[in-house]
Protein backbone atom coordinates (compact mmCIF):
# COMPACT_ATOMS: atom_id res chain seq x y z
CA UNK A 1 0.00 0.00 0.00
CA UNK A 2 2.83 2.37 0.84
CA UNK A 3 4.28 2.26 -2.68
CA UNK A 4 0.90 3.04 -4.20
CA UNK A 5 0.35 5.99 -1.88
CA UNK A 6 3.84 7.28 -2.67
CA UNK A 7 3.01 7.16 -6.38
CA UNK A 8 -0.26 9.02 -5.80
CA UNK A 9 1.58 11.63 -3.71
CA UNK A 10 4.04 12.19 -6.55
CA UNK A 11 1.14 12.60 -8.97
CA UNK A 12 -0.70 15.07 -6.69
CA UNK A 13 2.45 17.16 -6.28
CA UNK A 14 2.71 17.43 -10.07
CA UNK A 15 -0.86 18.68 -10.57
CA UNK A 16 -0.68 22.19 -12.07
CA UNK A 17 -4.11 23.39 -10.93
CA UNK A 18 -3.50 23.18 -7.19
CA UNK A 19 -1.59 25.60 -5.01
CA UNK A 20 1.05 24.36 -2.54
CA UNK A 21 -1.38 24.49 0.40
CA UNK A 22 -3.93 22.36 -1.41
CA UNK A 23 -1.25 19.86 -2.42
CA UNK A 24 0.02 19.72 1.15
CA UNK A 25 -3.46 19.09 2.51
CA UNK A 26 -4.07 16.26 0.06
CA UNK A 27 -0.70 14.64 0.58
CA UNK A 28 -1.10 14.89 4.36
CA UNK A 29 -4.13 12.60 4.06
CA UNK A 30 -2.07 10.14 2.04
CA UNK A 31 0.78 10.20 4.57
CA UNK A 32 -1.65 9.68 7.44
CA UNK A 33 -3.26 6.77 5.57
CA UNK A 34 0.12 5.19 4.96
CA UNK A 35 1.15 5.62 8.59
CA UNK A 36 -2.13 4.12 9.80
CA UNK A 37 -1.78 1.16 7.45
CA UNK A 38 1.76 0.51 8.68
CA UNK A 39 0.42 0.44 12.25
CA UNK A 40 -2.25 -2.04 11.15
CA UNK A 41 -5.07 0.43 11.76
CA UNK A 42 -7.21 -0.29 8.70
CA UNK A 43 -10.13 1.88 9.83
CA UNK A 44 -7.94 4.97 10.25
CA UNK A 45 -6.30 4.31 6.87
CA UNK A 46 -9.71 3.98 5.23
CA UNK A 47 -10.89 7.19 6.88
CA UNK A 48 -7.86 9.13 5.65
CA UNK A 49 -8.25 7.78 2.12
CA UNK A 50 -11.91 8.78 2.14
CA UNK A 51 -10.96 12.25 3.36
CA UNK A 52 -8.41 12.47 0.53
CA UNK A 53 -11.03 11.45 -2.03
CA UNK A 54 -13.61 13.90 -0.67
CA UNK A 55 -11.14 16.78 -0.75
CA UNK A 56 -9.95 15.87 -4.23
CA UNK A 57 -13.53 15.69 -5.46
CA UNK A 58 -14.20 19.14 -3.99
CA UNK A 59 -11.24 20.53 -5.95
CA UNK A 60 -12.44 18.85 -9.16
CA UNK A 61 -15.99 20.10 -8.66
CA UNK A 62 -14.75 23.65 -8.18
CA UNK A 63 -12.77 23.45 -11.42
CA UNK A 64 -9.31 23.38 -9.91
Amino acid sequence: MSESLTAITTYVNALPGLNPGQKNSLTAHLKAASDAAERGNKQAADNELNAFLNELQAHVSSGQ
